[in-house]
């Protein structure tokens, strides 16, 4: 037996040192695992080591064919830069491989990029044809990134998605997909989805669903991100999965990863808060340089997720301030917008942004200032030089008010308002019929809130110009509304009128959810007489909400409190200051004669029995009519 197989042995390696000279060194790997099959098998099968068989074998193993070394014409191609010198190639004495045609049409389509009018004459010309048409032959043998290429380059050069070379290329690609690594499937799916402009694709579906099951392939921190920023918005799922990814490799991100992450999120009101921790964490603990760029973008993104983070916002304010004589008006614009979605109001910053203003007036448009004014009011802002700022305001928007947006121009008499800098001709201009009469019945949530701060203006008319004599907003459209079915309270609210109850004893000597003429609901109502007790409301007149004249009025000496609940998206963030719409709100209510009795969410929270709570508000009812009478 042992003379049988050393026999079988020599008779093998004979065949083989005659082989060897024509194999490369792959292939010499591969006659090895031929010898150890042969010699395996040759155990079971003595009679199977004739030469014959050998070198059918070994002819049969070699599958393997490695990439070719660089010819010529591959110099050719990459230096060529213009289409003609390509075209030539083609009918020249270079025999050309079917991927040195595919790399043809890849140059083809860099080279035309930037000439449209080129591409049209491109795909009449005959010898593009014969490209397509050999690429089409043989696609089955161009290499994997060969391919990849050549079918983003084919969109790119315009061919009709009914072009036969087109089908056929991405017929190919699509028996390729599980064989194609995921960057390669990222890059097909972003080149789909540019090409196919908003229509149905097989191919994209298909690239898709792969990269929804392979997410797990993803090994750095800038594959990730890049399909995150170019194709996750194609697909739930695969942002999910990429959200994931991105949370276990965030600590490899770097600054501008991190823009980009917080960017695509934003973009697409994506508020994944345990992503936006983890971002902001590696923001603050890492020392990375930001550029204005960054700093802008992340101020963006932030404010547009409503995502608040103490450190993140101061770096973000300790950072700019010495790059504001940098920044241009939209710049500055853009950053305070972004700063008042935070509700972070750092006010060296905002002093920053009215001197940069002042100084760059020649400069700033109506839109730079109306979007300043709409952030100095959310934040409730005012300047130390606010008679300099608001006169620049005047001069360039007084004589533009009109040219601008019919929301936008209430936008900004809102702000005048909230900021107490309003006159009578912006009043005027947008409580005349003419113009307010478009928003009356509005059906739409953008008109709705339109019009809310149109009742909001109206109230600042009557209650704090009374030099002001008209027009105003019809009674109509004034009067009160309930308040929409599926509106739901608070736990805070829930919580506000259960004590208020028991501390009245009867549902008669309290309103809650009270909507008013002014646009501005009180979370509970109730009337005290000249002794400081409860009086049933519904017997006598209110005002605010535009009762018959018939209804007698309270007593001498009543007062009417009102009861607002102030919870935490109430104020600014880190700070127990109000937001501006709501400090207008205290303002018209207090000059409508009501009481006020504020209940700050971090007051209310500490108590923790009801009796604490009904004490408290029993001792904030005293307080203000106690104040009120020291008056």
């Amino acid at each position: 037996m042992a003379a049988h197989l050393v026999k079988r042995c020599s008779c093998l390696l004979r065949e083989a040192t005659r082989l060897a000279p024509a194999l490369a060194p792959v292939g010499q790997l591969r006659l090895a695992r031929v010898a150890h099959k042969t010699l395996t098998s040759s155990a079971t099968s003595p009679s199977s080591c004739s030469p014959s068989f050998l070198k059918e074998l070994v002819q049969k193993e070699q599958v393997f064919t490695p990439f070719p070394e660089k010819q010529e014409v591959d110099r050719l191609i990459e230096q060529a830069s213009r289409p003609e010198e390509l075209l030539e190639l083609l009918g020249g004495s270079h025999s050309l491989s079917h991927n040195h045609a595919a790399l043809i049409l890849i140059q083809l389509s860099r080279l035309l990029s930037q000439k449209p009018q080129d591409k049209a004459l491109l795909l009449e010309d005959r010898r593009f044809q014969q490209l397509l048409q050999l690429v089409s032959s043989q696609v089955s043998s161009v290499w994997h990134k060969t391919l990849v290429r050549l079918l983003r380059s084919l969109y790119m050069l315009a061919l009709p998605r009914t072009s036969r070379e087109l089908q056929s290329v991405e017929h190919e690609v699509r028996w390729r997909l599980r064989r194609l690594n995921y960057k390669h499937l990222a890059f097909l799916a972003e080149s789909c989805a540019t090409s196919i402009q908003g229509q149905s694709s097989e191919l994209l579906a298909e690239l898709l669903v792969h990269l929804e099951r392979r997410w797990t392939e993803i090994e750095d921190s800038r594959t990730v991100v890049t399909i995150m920023v170019k194709v996750g918005h194609l697909s739930e799922l695969l942002m999910t999965r990429l959200e994931d990814k991105c949370l276990e490799l965030v600590e490899h991100f770097g600054p501008e990863e991190l823009r980009k992450v917080l960017v695509t999120l934003a973009a697409q009101s994506r508020r994944s808060v345990p992503l936006l921790r983890a971002v902001s964490y590696h923001l603050v603990q890492k020392p990375f340089p930001l550029t204005k760029g960054m700093l802008l973008d992340l101020a963006y993104a932030y404010g547009k997720l409503s995502f608040h983070q103490t450190q993140v916002c101061q770096r973000l304010a300790a950072d700019l301030l010495p790059l504001m004589p940098s920044l241009t008006p939209g710049e500055m614009a853009r950053c305070a917008t972004s700063f008042a979605f935070l509700k972070w109001l750092n006010v060296p910053l905002f002093e920053a942004f009215v001197q940069h203003t002042l100084r760059s007036a020649p400069h700033i448009t109506a839109a730079h200032l109306c979007s300043l004014l709409l952030a100095f009011a959310r934040l409730n802002f005012h300047p130390e030089q606010d008679d300099q700022f608001f006169s620049l305001v005047r001069e360039r928007l007084g004589p533009a008010l009109a040219s601008l947006q019919p929301a936008l121009q209430v936008d900004v008499v809102w702000a005048l308002c909230v900021l107490q800098q309003v006159r009578e001709a912006e009043l005027r201009a947008v409580l005349d019929p003419g113009f307010h009469t478009q928003f009356l019945g509005a059906v739409s949530q953008k008109d709705q809130s339109t019009f809310q701060k149109l009742l909001h203006i109206n109230a600042t008319a009557r209650l704090e110009r009374p030099e002001y004599q008209g027009p105003f907003l019809p009674a109509a459209a004034v009067s009160p509304k309930p308040s929409a079915p599926d509106w739901k309270m608070t736990l805070l609210q829930q919580e506000l009128q259960q004590v208020l109850r028991a501390l009245l004893g009867s549902s008669s000597l309290g309103s809650f959810g009270v909507a008013t003429q002014y646009g501005w609901v009180l979370d509970a109502e109730v009337l005290l007489d000249a002794d400081g007790q409860f009086l049933p409301l519904r017997d006598f007149a209110a005002p605010h909400l535009t009762q018959p004249a018939e209804s007698r009025p309270p007593p001498p000496g009543a007062k009417r409190v009102a009861i607002l609940l102030w919870e935490f998206p109430n104020f600014n963030s880190k700070s127990k200051d109000l937001l501006g719409r709501f400090v207008l709100a205290r303002r018209h209510l207090q000059a409508a004669g009501f009481l006020l009795v504020d209940v700050p969410y971090y007051e209310w929270l500490e108590l923790k029995s009801e009796w604490q709570k009904g004490a408290y508000l029993k001792d904030k009812m005293r307080k203000a009519v106690a104040e009120e009478l020291a008056k």
